[in-house]
């Protein structure tokens, strides 16, 4: 029996299957089932060789390297998933960027109306995790700049930073804990400012539960010109005294 040729029944099934073995030179077209494809393990596909196919190389300066798009309705899993449940002491995921002055390692970005529980970025550790820091941030040459930023402009009745547990543990633990450790240090442990309340007076602390506020003022006497809750404390108020408010606008020294 004479081999098929070009244009025969069995090539049009298996268009790159002919008498001579696999044409290399044409592409592979799988146009329906479950299929695969066994390469041997010396092949390459454009210079890479299969095994290490997820090697991205590019000296390239503008442009994306790699792009995952969906324009789906999307309720799945997850659009992009790295598994690797067996890791121990390695790292999962790793983003090298030495060079960045002005740019960004890692961007997330919403334009979407986020509610309830949705957010953009979860970090959950569902073991009983006795770790130094889940997340961690480290900077050990940052000077004038900042280690965390989070800016809202927008804030109503929410929070910038939340901070919640339902520890019920009698030990002592910490919601928030700040430690410097610097021999020598005179650095506060929290400083910053907030807008001025009134001509004088700066709100500092509010402890939720109470209503009870800490103020700072400027020097001048909080009694009459400030409104507080009984229990509030001015600090640098009249004659730079402390004073605490016993109702409304009536203030008194402490000393």
């Amino acid at each position: 029996m004479a081999a098929p040729t070009n244009g025969t029944l069995l090539e049009t099934y298996f268009p790159v299957v002919q008498e001579l073995g696999l044409n290399t030179l044409k592409n592979i077209n799988f146009n329906g089932g479950s299929n695969t494809c066994d390469l041997p393990a010396s092949t390459t596909i454009d210079g890479s060789a299969v095994a290490g196919i997820g090697n991205i190389t590019s000296s390239a300066t503008t442009g994306t390297m790699l792009s995952v798009t969906n324009t789906g309705v999307y309720t799945g899993a997850s659009v992009f998933t790295v598994v690797a449940n067996s890791a121990t002491t390695g790292t999962v995921n790793l983003i090298t960027a030495n060079g960045l002055t002005t740019g960004h390692a890692f961007t997330i970005s919403s334009s979407g109306t986020i509610t309830t529980t949705g957010d953009v970025l979860a970090v959950v550790a569902s073991g009983a995790t006795t770790s130094t820091g889940v997340v961690r941030v480290t900077a050990a040459s940052l000077t004038t700049g900042v280690g965390i930023l989070v800016t809202a402009n927008a804030l109503t009745s929410g929070s910038a930073i939340a901070v919640a547990s339902s520890s019920t543990d009698t030990t002592a633990h910490a919601l928030i804990k700040a430690t410097n450790t610097g021999t020598g240090s005179i650095a506060a442990l929290f400083g910053g400012a907030n807008v001025v309340t009134s001509t004088h007076f700066r709100r500092i602390l509010t402890e939720t539960g109470s209503g009870v506020t800490l103020w700072y003022s400027d020097g001048t006497t909080a009694n009459g010109a400030l409104t507080g809750v009984a229990g509030d404390i001015c600090f640098n108020a009249g004659s730079n005294k402390p004073e605490y408010c016993t109702a409304t606008t009536s203030w008194t020294a402490l000393v």
